[in-house]
């Protein structure tokens, strides 16, 4: 969870983040930018390829706290000074 992508989303006004991985890959821990609000394993094209074929797909949905990120500074957590 690279900082500079947090304030990315930020500074754009984007609420949340949308994760499309193979069902097989493992989960990610995305607590650092936010709080996951679903995860659905759907029959879809999962990879950006032409002509992809469905297969199962793990979308996790993630809220980003925006209390978390301070305009070009990235991520400051509370146990941070």
């Amino acid at each position: 969870q690279d900082p500079s992508f947090v304030d990315l989303m930020q500074r754009a006004g984007i609420d949340y983040y949308i994760d499309f991985r193979g069902a097989d890959r493992p989960e990610v821990d995305y607590s650092d930018i936010g709080t996951t609000s679903a995860v659905v394993v759907a029959p879809i094209v999962c990879a950006d390829v032409a002509g992809g074929q469905p297969s199962p797909c793990r979308v996790t949905v993630v809220e980003l706290d925006q209390s978390v990120v301070e305009p070009g500074q990235g991520v400051v957590r509370p146990d941070q000074d």
